[in-house]
């Protein structure tokens, strides 16, 4: 273990003339006068802070640059910074690495370099701000990592910690015989006056505790591009390689590939791996063994993915690939709370913002399969769908472009449960859908620095909850393509949501002799509302019948469609059978005969992108749980012009625009529907939510739910005795099933001794079931942090139950 003495920086406080700083917010002008003394201790602080952070990195006797081991030193392959060179320093801190330090502008050249390569690196929210992933590590950016007069700068990759023998940081606030991992001002006096005047000290120093917790990659050029094929050093080009295209402006408008590739796998590496039929790379799935994270990504037999390490005895070469271009990948990335931690005790800064303990291990919207290094202007070439054999392994999913499920699963630690003494297994995410990090972390930070009521007070709390709730109707407008946020309102869920349609636009447009259309699919949620209101007021329900798949059936929709049709109502997505109904053309009709549309998305917004303007939906509902939000909160979306002509459906508070014993004026939408205190930390939440979402990108999402489903359907259609309920073409992530012998509560016991998590019932929907004949289904659903070896082993143990 090398540790180096403290050094102490003793000087006079920074004696800048002072100013007064305006006020963002005007309701805070008159409440929070500017403090001139708190405001020259926060700027000398951070000047300390500054230089604090200099002396760490660069230091010649205690800093990180000083004391990199010459055996942890490499330069990179070409000059610019690429991913095989941020890979090999992964190598050389390859036990838990926490992030790299570099330079912005370094960072800007190695996004340059991935975008060149089709291979955007992830991004990652820490510390309330978004910095860019390789390998799931954040590149952490510092000013403070030297750029010298060639324009060359360098890369520190670390591991930190004492528990993990890594990097130490060594502060001393002035107590002899005291360490502490923090700065602190020494106190001369106890009046605010001596606070800002007096000597403010500074005592700092690191310690590597092993040779390996710290690397840095060395000659690392931030002005130029990495060079071309024909321009790469003999021996780093592979042979083959095609001709060089460009497509994206970038800087140096460097040859670029013509589109971002299915898989990292440049054309120049096609000889390599075996062809199929069409000429094309077919990928198959590469050697793999049970381990919770993956070590390596690999390219095997004929398709990549990930998978947590080669077979045993298997080199990298025998799957075509050369084992001296295989990167291997950290063994176990820094957990949820570590990293904050740890980053905190490195760096002496505390966490900021809401996302402050996210860990990095969510990807979110870019690839996670570079495999190699490719040269400028190359392009992946294209692959062909999995061939229709019996092999089950064949219909795994290709783990593809911009999607991690190991990474996705790091966000939910909930998933790191364990029932019945196995790991838990959830499949049933049509009922409720478990929350990243993100999320609970957002709603800790909501309830400790911006609980208040909203809209009615001019103090800082009060400012803080607002913009926030108000921040989260501005996410939800954006995420549904919304024209505006006015058009949002925020209620418990899609159940209150479809009632306040009911009793605003259905009370005040459908009458006696009216028709509301429903379709068979619908959850009970929106099937009773109109009901009651049919009750009341004299209407009629009509329903669109199904085939025997499971989809609607337009023709017959059309024959339902007159003048006294004032709504339909339907389902996207059904949470009984996944069906997809064509709810555009379900909408364009019902438009065509003079009705208004309502669409049911709760089951459809975590799978589907979801555009209401491109819709032309009139109302659509969702619940907030659904997608990965908190439950107790959902949102209704109505067009403008609609919500201004409707009357409010409950009355109180934060809906008036003025009250007398008279009369009542209402607020304009939203408010207008949002009587009372509000669910304000779970709408919040749900902001948060629809951002995590959002980041990995719900095209990734869907390619890669569709795929499971398939392989999901292929492995339980084998099970003998088992009947498959809803087989529509096209489907999202649920699959429902009876088993011969078995009543559906005993396959759902079955599962749940084996940690898998199911439902067995009628899901809130009995008349598409009865249309099956049947009372009850089993229905495993899925989403985007289940993975094939969860498929197997549900396939496994109801292939159990049929065999007995």
């Amino acid at each position: 273990m090398c540790v180096l003495p403290a050094r102490s920086a003793t000087r006079q406080s920074c004696r800048r003339p002072l100013s007064t700083t305006t006020n963002i917010r005007a309701s805070t002008s008159s409440t929070r006068p500017h403090d001139q003394i708190q405001q020259q201790l926060r700027l000398t602080i951070e000047t300390i802070k500054e230089r604090q952070e200099s002396e760490l990195i660069n230091n010649p006797d205690y800093g990180l640059l000083a004391n990199v081991d010459e055996t942890q030193r490499i330069s990179t392959l070409t000059g610019a910074p690429t991913p095989d060179d941020l890979d090999e320093l992964i190598t050389k801190v390859w036990k838990e690495p926490a992030f790299f330090l570099a330079h912005p502008l370094a960072i800007a050249a190695f996004g340059r370099e991935c975008t060149r390569r089709g291979v955007p690196p992830p991004t990652v929210s820490l510390f309330g701000s978004q910095f860019l992933t390789w390998r799931g590590l954040p590149l952490i950016p510092s000013d403070k990592v030297p750029i010298d007069e060639n324009g060359r700068t360098k890369i520190l990759l670390l591991r930190v910690g004492d528990k993990r023998q890594g990097v130490v940081g060594l502060y001393q606030p002035g107590v002899a015989g005291e360490q502490s991992p923090g700065l602190s001002v020494r106190f001369m006096g106890i009046n605010r006056n001596a606070i800002a005047s007096y000597l403010i000290s500074l005592y700092c120093s690191l310690a590597v505790l092993t040779e390996d917790a710290l690397a840095v990659l060395e000659d690392v050029e931030i002005g130029n591009l990495a060079p071309p094929v024909s321009d790469v050093p003999a021996g780093l080009a592979p042979a083959g390689t095609s001709p060089q295209l460009s497509a994206l402006p970038v800087a140096d408008a460097a040859p670029i590939a013509p589109q971002v590739p299915v898989l990292g796998v440049p054309t120049q590496y096609a000889a390599a791996l075996p062809q199929a039929a069409s000429g094309h790379g077919q990928p198959v799935p590469a050697h793999s063994v049970s381990a919770p994270s993956s070590p390596y990504y690999f390219l095997g037999e004929a398709s990549g993915y990930q998978s947590a390490a080669p077979h045993a005895g298997v080199a990298a070469s025998e799957a075509g690939v050369p084992e001296d271009r295989v990167s291997a990948q950290p063994f176990n990335l820094p957990g949820t709370d570590a990293l904050a931690r740890l980053i905190d005790g490195a760096t002496g800064t505390p966490p900021a913002g809401p996302e402050a303990l996210q860990q990095p291990g969510g990807a979110t919207q870019a690839g996670q399969f570079y495999f190699l290094t490719p040269a400028s202007g190359s392009a992946a070439p294209t692959l062909e769908a999995p061939r229709n054999t019996r092999d089950q392994q064949s219909h795994q999913p290709h783990r593809a472009g911009a999607f991690d499920v190991h990474a996705v699963r790091r966000d939910f630690p909930i998933l790191a449960e364990r029932v019945n003494g196995r790991p838990l297994i959830w499949l049933d995410n049509a009922a409720t859908t478990h929350k990243p990090q993100a999320v609970i972390d957002r709603l800790a930070y909501f309830y400790a620095h911006e609980n208040s009521n909203i809209h009615r007070a001019a103090h800082e709390l009060a400012a803080r909850a607002t913009d926030a709730y108000e921040g989260a109707r501005n996410k939800a407008a954006r995420f549904l393509g919304a024209r505006s946020a006015s058009e949002i309102i925020f209620v418990r869920g899609a159940t209150e949501a479809i009632n306040l349609v009911a009793q605003t636009f259905g009370r005040q447009h459908i009458g006696a002799g009216d028709e509301i259309i429903v379709s068979h699919l619908e959850h009970h949620a929106n099937i009773v509302p109109w009901q009651q209101l049919a009750a009341q007021v004299g209407a009629r329900i009509r329903v669109i019948p199904v085939d025997d798949s499971g989809q609607v059936l337009l023709d017959e929709y059309r024959k339902l469609l007159n003048p006294r049709t004032k709504l339909v109502s339907v389902t996207q997505v059904s949470n009984a059978l996944g069906t997809v109904t064509p709810v555009q053309e379900i909408i364009a009709l019902a438009h065509a005969a003079g009705a208004r549309v309502l669409v049911d998305g709760a089951q459809a917004v975590s799978h589907l992108r979801v555009n209401v303007q491109a819709l032309d939906a009139d109302f659509y509902v969702f619940s907030g749980h659904k997608v990965f939000g908190p439950t107790g909160i959902g949102v209704v979306y109505g067009k403008q012009d609609l919500l201004d002509t409707l009357p409010p459906w409950q009355g109180g508070g934060n809906m008036i625009a003025d009250v007398t014993f008279e009369k009542t004026l209402y607020q304009p939408a939203p408010a207008r529907f949002e009587a009372g205190t509000g669910n304000i930390a779970d709408a919040v939440g749900l902001g948060a939510a629809l951002d995590y979402v959002e980041r990995i990108g719900l095209e990734h999402i869907a390619r890669y739910e569709h795929d499971l489903l398939v392989y999901a359907t292929h492995g339980l259609s084998r099970i003998p005795g088992l009947r498959l309920i809803g087989t529509a073409a096209n489907k999202a992530s649920v699959l429902s099933f009876t088993l011969a012998g078995y009543r559906t509560e005993e396959v759902g016991a079955a599962l749940n001794r084996e940690g898998i998590a199911v439902r067995s019932g009628h899901h809130c929907a009995q008349p598409i079931l009865r249309r099956f004949g049947v009372e009850a289904t089993v229905r495993p659903s899925l989403a985007f942090y289940n993975t094939c070896e969860e498929v197997d082993e549900l396939v496994r143990v109801v292939g159990a139950l049929a065999r007995r």
